[in-house]
């Protein structure tokens, strides 16, 4: 049965890819589930507790900072067929986090969503939809907080 795990597990890497880019700093654990393609830029951060879904595909931009339980969904089951039908389908889209962000300390990110350069997302937001560069956004649903001058 080991033979077969190993197996298994090196076929699923033959479709799936995670690249970290130079001089990424991780402290403590994080997880990264369902992983197919997720790339970390270089001079990032990854805090203690963070979690990475990558069915689709996830794209952090460098010198951005996830705090710690910070949650990034590319995926999840879809709202609309929730209570439809007993088989509820999974949707997944592309999630990036462009250059020079902060993701506060258990922000989480939804499937679709770009978080544009130079952006803060406050602690505890949950982000469904694209702002524009240079924002404070925060709560749940995250809104625009603040425009930051550039």
């Amino acid at each position: 049965m080991r033979i077969f795990r190993k197996i298994y597990y090196r076929v699923l890497s033959l479709y799936a890819s995670i690249l970290f880019g130079s001089r990424v700093h991780v402290y403590g654990k994080f997880k990264i589930g369902n992983y197919k393609n997720i790339k970390i830029g270089r001079d990032s951060v990854i805090n203690y507790g963070v979690y990475i879904q990558g069915r689709d595909r996830v794209e952090i931009g460098e010198r951005v900072t996830l705090s710690t339980r910070a949650m990034i969904f590319d995926s999840g089951l879809d709202p609309e067929k929730l209570f439809t039908t007993s088989n509820v389908p999974h949707i997944s889209s592309f999630v990036k986090i462009e250059d020079d962000v902060w993701i506060g300390a258990g922000a989480i990110i939804l499937p679709g969503v770009t978080i544009k350069k130079n952006s803060i997302v406050a602690a505890g937001s949950v982000v469904t939809k694209d702002f524009p560069s240079h924002s404070i956004i925060g709560g749940n649903p995250a809104r625009l907080i603040k425009s930051i001058d550039s």
